[in-house]
């Protein structure tokens, strides 16, 4: 669907400066809730080619407390109070910047370090405390937000097929708990069906009923 150029030309500065347009509800809530909105402003201005991996970057040591320690084998950056779909949306903002390695290299142990995993599924859980309403947030959405983050990040990641498989399983005839749910997770599985099963199978099945062949 061909948006209009006029309103992607008016959503840019709006999303630029997102921060400016929260009311005092917005300041009153948890700051988990405000890193959220201004993760997902950055991830659409991606999407429409309005990169600014300067300002996730600058995202992620707010909520770090501080400066970011993203080198190989170097402790990981106090990122507990990031949600996981703001780091997701940061992920995919940073995850083609060549100037970002370190910090995509960062976010990816730190979540690897804090995944739910069975044998063949895995998920993530997070709370964003009494400001959760304000986002429309819920766990499955996260995952799916992560699944599409970690495919253009790590498309060799092993999480990537578990988390699939937890998303599929995770579905009450055929959908998801909410719009929100069904939306960011369609968008997800859609991105990893084009990476890794876009090639149509090409085999001949043969049916028997019994000792007949159907």
């Amino acid at each position: 669907y061909k948006v209009p150029d006029e309103m992607l030309n008016r959503a840019k500065p709006y999303l630029s400066n997102i921060e400016s347009h929260m009311n005092d509800q917005w300041h009153k809530a948890s700051p988990q809730a405000r890193w959220t909105i201004s993760a997902y402003a950055l991830y659409v201005r991606d999407i429409i080619g309005d990169k600014d991996a300067g300002k996730a970057k600058n995202l992620l040591a707010e909520a770090a407390g501080g400066n970011l320690s993203g080198s190989e084998g170097a402790p990981l950056p106090k990122l507990e109070k990031m949600p996981f779909e703001a780091l997701g949306w940061i992920l995919s903002v940073l995850a083609d910047d060549k100037g970002s390695a370190a910090e995509v290299g960062s976010i990816v142990r730190f979540l690897m370090n804090r995944t739910t995993e069975t044998a063949s599924t895995a998920n993530f859980v997070t709370d964003y405390g009494d400001g959760g309403w304000l986002i429309m947030y819920s766990n499955r959405r996260a995952d799916g937000v992560l699944l599409e983050a970690l495919i253009k990040a790590q498309p060799n990641n092993d999480l990537i097929p578990k988390l699939v498989r937890g998303l599929l399983a995770n579905r009450t005839k055929g959908h998801w708990g909410s719009t929100q749910e069904n939306v960011f997770i369609l968008l997800a599985l859609d991105k990893y069906f084009n990476a890794f099963e876009k090639v149509t199978p090409d085999f001949v099945t043969r049916i028997w009923l019994g000792g007949t062949y159907a």
